[in-house]
């Protein structure tokens, strides 16, 4: 593997990034954030059997130290105090499983376009 490149660490990667070119940076957040999205969209549907839960702000999340699938909704205090818990085991984190393959090549694909616009 000698043409390989090695990335450790999210933080580190995006450092280097905004070192190089601030406009790959953000094609790389944007890059992100689309391929988290079928994670919020699994997660969504899983929540929607739930009655009042608002399923449509939960979404993917870039920020400096990684990339989130949250839900935007702000607390309300009601009937279900574990709701929160609930959104985690029933749906955020199944949802990551299934999905888990599809991140990885949606940040490998974005490796691929990075390396091919910068003439590699």
């Amino acid at each position: 593997m000698a043409n390989a490149v090695r990335v450790k660490g999210y933080r580190e990667t995006m450092q280097a990034l905004h070192k190089v070119n601030r406009g790959v940076e953000k094609s790389w957040r944007d890059a992100f954030k689309k391929a988290a999205e079928p994670i919020a969209a699994s997660a969504r549907q899983k929540l929607g059997r739930y009655s009042g839960a608002s399923i449509s702000t939960i979404g993917p999340k870039v920020s400096v130290s990684g990339v989130f699938v949250t839900q935007r909704a702000r607390k309300v205090t009601g009937l279900r105090a574990d709701f929160g818990a609930l959104q985690m085991t029933q749906a955020l984190i199944p949802a990551l499983d299934e999905h888990e393959n599809d991140v990885v090549r949606g940040v490998e694909r974005s490796f691929d376009d990075l390396a091919k616009s910068a003439g590699f």
